[in-house]
C-alpha cells in the first residue's frame, strides 16, 4: 500500500506524505485552534489502522496543560466514534480497504471532538479558578455583605445577564465584574455582556462601571476587544481600583 493507493481510495484531493507514523491525510476537520485534523494510515494486512496520531491529546494539552481532560475528551469521543484509544491515541482498526474514508471520517470527527471537548473542560476550570481569586481580591478592597456574586443585572436590549461578581456600597450603581480568560467563548461572552449592559461605552460617566479580569495575558486582539466594553484590569489591579471607586 502507498500513497497513490490510498488517494485512490479516498477519491480526494488532498495531500499525503509520509511520516513515521503512517501516510499523513490533511481532512477538513479543524481543531479549537484551527489547525486542520490529520490522520495517520498504517497498512495491515489487507486492511489498515487510521489514527489520530494522538495529535487531539497533544491540542488539548497544548490549550489547557490538563492532561485529565485530555483523556476525558478521548474517552468522550472514542464512546461517540467507537473507537479505540491507545496511548493517548484514537485507533480504527479495519479490514475492508472500501471502509476506509469512513474510518478516515471517524477519527478526524472524532479527533477534533476530543480536542474540543478537553479544551472547554480546561476552560472551565480556569474560569473558577479565576472567579475564587477575584473574590479574594475584592475581599481585600471591601467587606463580604458588599460582594454578590452571580449578579444579574439587565442589559439595555431588556436581556438579563450574570456576572461573576457585583461590587455594591453607597452608590446607585454596582461595580460589575466578570473574569475572561483567552478562549474564544470567554472573550466572546465578554463582549456581548458587557456591551449589552454599558452600550459600548465604557469610560462614560453615567455608565456601569465594568471589570473585565484576567490572570493570564490575553492577545492583542481579544484585549482590543474587551477594551471596547469594559475596563481590562489584571487581577493584582482589582482590590486598588475597586477601593478607589469605592471611596470615590
Amino acid at each position: 500500500m502507498d500513497c497513490d493507493h490510498i488517494m485512490t481510495l479516498l477519491r480526494l484531493g488532498s495531500t499525503c506524505e509520509q511520516t513515521d507514523r503512517g501516510l499523513k491525510i490533511a481532512t477538513d476537520c479543524l481543531y479549537p485552534s484551527f489547525d486542520r485534523v490529520m490522520v495517520y494510515i498504517v497498512p495491515k494486512g489487507d486492511g489498515f489502522i487510521v489514527t489520530d496520531g494522538g495529535d487531539a491529546g497533544a491540542v488539548a494539552r497544548r490549550h489547557g496543560r490538563d492532561d485529565a481532560a485530555a483523556q476525558t475528551g478521548l474517552k468522550k469521543a472514542s464512546l461517540r466514534y467507537s473507537l479505540a484509544i491507545e496511548d493517548g491515541v484514537l485507533v480504527a482498526e479495519w479490514a475492508e480497504p472500501e471502509w476506509l474514508q469512513s474510518a478516515v471520517l471517524a477519527v478526524a470527527n472524532a479527533s477534533a471532538m476530543a480536542a474540543a471537548a478537553a479544551v472547554d473542560i480546561a476552560t472551565a476550570k480556569s474560569e473558577r479558578r479565576l472567579r475564587d481569586l477575584i473574590h479574594a481580591e475584592l475581599l481585600k478592597a471591601v467587606p463580604e455583605k458588599q460582594i454578590a456574586s452571580g449578579y444579574h443585572y439587565r442589559g439595555q436590549s431588556g436581556k438579563e445577564w450574570t456576572v461573576d461578581f457585583a461590587v455594591t456600597g453607597k452608590s446607585e450603581t454596582p461595580i460589575l465584574i466578570k473574569g475572561v480568560t483567552d478562549h474564544p467563548n470567554s472573550i466572546s461572552s465578554g463582549y456581548i455582556v458587557f456591551s449589552d449592559i454599558g452600550g459600548g461605552q465604557p469610560d462614560a460617566t453615567d455608565k456601569q462601571t465594568r471589570f473585565a479580569v484576567y490572570d493570564r495575558d490575553l492577545t492583542v486582539e481579544s484585549s482590543a476587544l474587551m477594551r471596547q466594553v469594559a475596563q481590562l484590569v489584571p487581577l493584582a489591579s482589582v482590590h486598588v481600583g475597586v477601593q478607589r471607586l469605592v471611596h470615590h
